[in-house]
């Protein structure tokens, strides 16, 4: 008797627990086998597994205590509220966010050792885990990379009293645009060193 390979034994157990006629619906399509990046997927085991403070947790940290989320944030807020108010808004907003956005997917990759993209797949099916998160964040890196650029240029624009000329705005933007990249493209160089080091 052939053995199967344990992936391909995990989908045709998934697939043998379906009633028969799920197969012949009029109308309704069904994907018999896995991508190959779903079933080249390797769990990661769960001594590899670090804290969710020690990987995720800066990142998230560095995304959120960005300066372009403070430029008006007293203006919507302090003048609705007092302080003490808006604090505690602030602090039900915050647990919101960490329950809904980072809490869920942070436990489902621990608890499965899968990466982002196999959770992403199994909530959002194989053609939904091409788009989300992978497209979805794409598009989102470039707005958040956009924004940068502009508020940081906007700044550099008010500093030297050159608010209205759009050529050292769009000169700036550029410099800044590129330079930004140039940081981000080494720090992933770095990072993947200090990694390897450290794995």
């Amino acid at each position: 008797m052939t053995r199967l390979p344990s992936n391909r034994l995990h989908s045709t157990r998934l697939l043998n627990m379906l009633p028969p006629h799920a197969f012949h619906q009029p109308g309704v399509h069904m994907a018999t086998t896995l991508p190959d990046y779903v079933r080249a997927s390797v769990p990661n085991s769960p001594a590899n597994r670090g804290p969710w403070y020690k990987n995720t947790a800066p990142s998230y940290a560095g995304v959120f205590l960005w300066v372009a989320f403070y430029l008006t944030i007293a203006q919507g807020t302090l003048t609705q509220a007092s302080v003490s108010v808006c604090l505690l808004g602030l602090l039900a907003a915050g647990l919101l966010c960490f329950a809904l956005y980072y809490y869920v997917p942070g436990m489902l990759g621990m608890q499965t050792g899968r990466p982002l993209y196999i959770v992403g797949t199994s909530t959002f099916g194989t053609t939904g885990g091409y788009l989300l998160p992978g497209i979805l964040m794409g598009l989102l890196q470039v707005g958040w990379f956009s924004v940068s650029t502009f508020v940081s240029t906007d700044f550099i624009t008010k500093g030297l009293h050159k608010e209205n000329s759009n050529a050292l705005f769009i000169a700036i933007a550029l410099a800044w645009a590129y330079g930004l990249a140039w940081v981000a493209i080494k720090g992933i160089a770095y990072v993947a060193r200090v990694a390897q080091f450290l794995n």
